[in-house]
């Protein structure tokens, strides 16, 4: 195996797992937190909008690490200038996907703690 595909795998590898994460927030969290929010009779906060943001973010970079993970694994041209851009995403997405995941599981949970206040 060369560098070339051992980063198209790590990009692929990195860009399912965010892309998962993300997915399974849409589909689980989110709706279940909005039911119960609508329990509680409370409003749903704002913050849901800054998790669907972020959620939108994790899309956006799972879709590029994919895209260079298919390309450093496929015999294509400009196999160098692809393995620049996939290691420098892979690199960047590790360091910035927990920023964001962190940010979007804040901006969900933390108005849990003020349901107090509408009871």
């Amino acid at each position: 195996m060369n560098k070339y595909k051992i980063v198209g795998i790590i990009n692929i590898f990195i860009g399912i797992s965010i892309f998962l994460v993300a997915f399974s927030f849409v589909l689980i969290v989110i709706p279940k937190l909005s039911v119960l929010y609508t329990e509680f009779g409370a409003d749903t906060p704002v913050n849901i909008s800054d998790s669907y943001s972020s959620i939108f973010i994790l899309f956006t970079i799972a879709i590029v690490n994919i895209f260079f993970g298919i390309k450093g694994i496929s015999n294509t041209q400009n196999k160098e200038t692809y393995f620049k851009y996939g290691l420098i995403t892979a690199i960047l997405t590790f360091l910035l996907s927990g920023i964001v995941v962190r940010f979007m599981i804040d901006s969900a949970i933390d108005p849990i703690y003020n349901l107090n206040s509408h009871l």
